[in-house]
Order: C-alpha cells, then structure tokens, then sequence
C-alpha cells in the first residue's frame, strides 16, 4: 500500500467515524421520475393510478401523481447506506408519518440524524422535504446497526 493510499484511508475513517455522534446528519436530495415511479409499480405489484396514471390522478385531491411512499423511505435507507452510518449499516426498525405527498418530477431531500448511539445501535431522525420550499413530506425514526469496523473509532 502506498503512502497515499493509506492516507486516504485514514482520512476516510477518521471522516466517517467523527461523524457518528448525535447531531451529525446526511442527505441525499432526488427526482423520482415517472418512469422510476412505473418501475417501482411493476416490480412492487402496487398499480394504484394514483401513482401511475396522470388522468385518474388529475381527478383524485392531490391533482397529478404522486411518488410512493415506499421509494421515499428508500431514499431515507440510501443515506444510511452510502453516508451516515454508511455501508454495512443494517435497518432494526423504522417508523414513519407521512405528512404530505411527493409528486412525480419534483425534488425531494432525504435527512438523518443521529439522535443516540447505544453501544452498536443508532437511533436516528428521519425526514423527506421539498427540496425548494422544505415542506416536510415524511418524518420519523430509524435504528440501525452500527458496522463493527465504525463502532469502534468512537
């Protein structure tokens, strides 16, 4: 391993393991699109034309189609996976409240935030927003397990 390598590698442990402490939080901010919203529809069997169909959709409260729930709890586990904790962090449970709906095309950001760690389980808030106005569209809670390898730079 060359010296620059292993620098990068400290510095990616270090970088990762100061940032579990309660407070730290991490987003990621996407556009489900309609043809990720069909896909997610085809391969969840849930074909409900509130999702899927723009002129069932124009009829129904919301106006047009709107994202399913399940992908923005996705996005919530995407920024467990890939940034806070990171990978190899395994879901426990998760509790949501689905505030107000995400609409097909529009920019949603998910948060977490650690609020506790207890020995190699993480509890963390939960958020999806409007990216423009942050209207909360889902709030909740989450506890993982905290890879072994993170755990122990605390």
């Amino acid at each position: 391993m060359t010296a620059m390598t292993l620098m990068s590698h400290i510095r990616r442990a270090f970088s990762t393991r100061s940032c579990l402490h309660p407070g730290s939080k991490a987003s990621l901010t996407k556009v489900f699109t309609a043809d990720e919203v069909q896909t997610f529809s085809e391969i969840s069997h849930d074909k409900n034309p509130i999702h899927i169909d723009q002129e069932y959709a124009a009829k129904t409260r919301f106006g047009k189609c709107i994202v399913h729930g399940v992908l923005l709890s996705g996005l919530l586990s995407a920024v467990c996976s890939t940034k806070l904790p990171g990978p190899g962090a395994v879901y426990l449970s998760q509790e949501l409240r689905f505030v107000a709906p995400a609409f097909v095309g529009q920019s949603v950001t998910a948060e977490v935030e650690v609020m506790d760690i207890e020995r190699l389980v993480m509890t963390l808030s939960t958020t999806v927003r409007e990216t423009d106005t942050h209207k909360v569209l889902l709030e909740g809670s989450a506890k993982l397990v905290i890879p072994k390898n993170l755990a122990r730079g605390r």
